[in-house]
């Protein structure tokens, strides 16, 4: 274990330490942070409850114990050890996005930003990118316009539709949905012979804006990516 926590400096000398933890069979993920130089341990959790967990009182307690092997001379007295509750930072909706919220914890954390709250679909993209391109870079939170067009999942599926206007205090915006086709074997685009439109909740849109190309029927270049995303959206919740 020592030989896992070892970098370019001794661990107590780090200013950082961040241990994802998914203990057990509890397919729940929290972040667990360790600042060696401040003499603090605390668990960053995206479903808090009201008292400290016993899973978070285990993490804790061996990584405390995976410290003492590493330096025996640390004292717990001297050391502050906490965990937030649902009130201290954002909390995820659902039961799958704990490994996201986890991602967003440590990297406010690394860049001294501040935790995206209603932005969960957006910063899915955002990794896969980082991911393809092997480095960090800025994520703001998405607004949407009127006008743009997004991906939007509906119904056990997904549609491409143009911004009506933007969300309303509540979050719930108009879109108008296009209609899929296949031409010579490719996924083409098209507005029914009705509009298509309805009123979702922002939470639904997973991409965009997007790029809309021709006249009728459209094509999307973006395309292949947004498949991409949505099947990883819906493995993502599967396995969890």
């Amino acid at each position: 274990m020592q030989e896992n926590l070892k970098g370019k400096a001794p661990f107590m000398e780090q200013d950082i330490v961040l241990v994802p933890c998914n203990p057990g069979l509890s397919k729940h993920w929290f972040l667990l942070v360790v600042l060696p130089k401040e003499k603090q341990i605390f668990v960053l959790d995206s479903m808090a409850a009201s008292f400290t967990k016993p899973t978070i009182i285990n993490a804790v307690a061996k990584m405390w114990r995976i410290m003492q092997e590493i330096d025996n001379s640390i004292d717990a007295n001297q050391w502050l050890f906490a965990t937030n509750t649902p009130k201290d930072i954002p909390q995820q909706q659902n039961n799958y996005d704990c490994g996201v919220f986890l991602c967003f914890f440590a990297r406010s954390l690394v860049l001294q930003s501040a935790v995206p709250s209603n932005s969960v679909p957006a910063f899915r993209c955002h990794m896969i990118l980082e991911l393809h391109e092997q480095e960090l870079s800025n994520f703001t939170e998405p607004s949407i316009q009127a006008n743009q067009y997004y991906a939007v999942e509906y119904d056990k599926s997904w549609y491409f539709g143009r911004a009506l206007r933007s969300p309303d205090g509540n979050s719930f915006v108009s879109f108008k949905f296009l209609h899929s086709t296949l031409s010579n074997g490719e996924r083409v685009f098209n507005w029914p012979r009705r509009d298509d439109i309805d009123t979702v909740h922002s939470s639904c849109v997973f991409f965009g804006p997007a790029v809309i190309v021709g006249i009728g029927p459209f094509n999307f270049p973006q395309l292949n990516e947004v498949q991409q995303v949505y099947q990883w959206l819906r493995k993502s919740r599967k396995g969890t």
